[in-house]
């Protein structure tokens, strides 16, 4: 993902797309600052998930913006942003859908709590404790991929998924 951005400023700055130049070196900027003042693993280079966040977050601000603006009667100046976020969209992976992370979290927890030499009974906080396993279990799988909230519902809830099948 890091070279696929530099690669891509540079092919926008020879060409002139300044703006998609420079909201580039802005991404970029900002992932290595996350890399770089990351307390538990400082780096030189950010790792994808680390850069999937920086442009997550530009595009849910750009999205707050233009909610803004639209709520203002301003809906005449959101272009900017709406087009910004196509742009940006590029270089998101497409999210899990919510049956998709369902199907993933089931695994995680059959795995984890049924798996070979698990004990293959269910007690009344086995969800609970579940939820960190589940979120860490996605992190590690599908960082960036997923909707951390929906995720961390469906995580809190998986009783509710497992059914007659536990």
């Amino acid at each position: 993902m890091l070279q696929r951005l530099k690669d891509d400023k540079l092919s926008f700055s020879k060409i002139g797309k300044t703006e998609e130049r420079d909201l580039l070196s802005f991404v970029l900027a900002e992932s290595i600052k996350k890399a770089v003042n990351d307390p538990k693993n400082p780096r030189k280079e950010p790792t994808d998930a680390e850069i999937l966040k920086v442009i997550d977050e530009l595009v849910k601000a750009n999205c707050e913006t233009i909610g803004n603006l639209v709520d203002n009667n301003r809906s005449s100046d959101t272009e900017k942003y709406r087009i910004e976020n196509e742009f940006l969209g590029n270089y998101l992976p497409q999210k899990m859908t919510e049956p998709e992370l369902v199907e993933a979290l089931k695994k995680c927890f059959y795995a984890y709590y049924l798996g070979e030499g698990q004990n293959k009974t269910l007690d009344n906080n086995a969800t609970k404790r579940f939820i960190s396993v589940g979120m860490k279990y996605l992190k590690e799988n599908f960082a960036g991929k997923y909707d951390s909230q929906v995720a961390s519902e469906i995580a809190k809830n998986i009783g509710n998924y497992l059914g007659e099948e536990v």
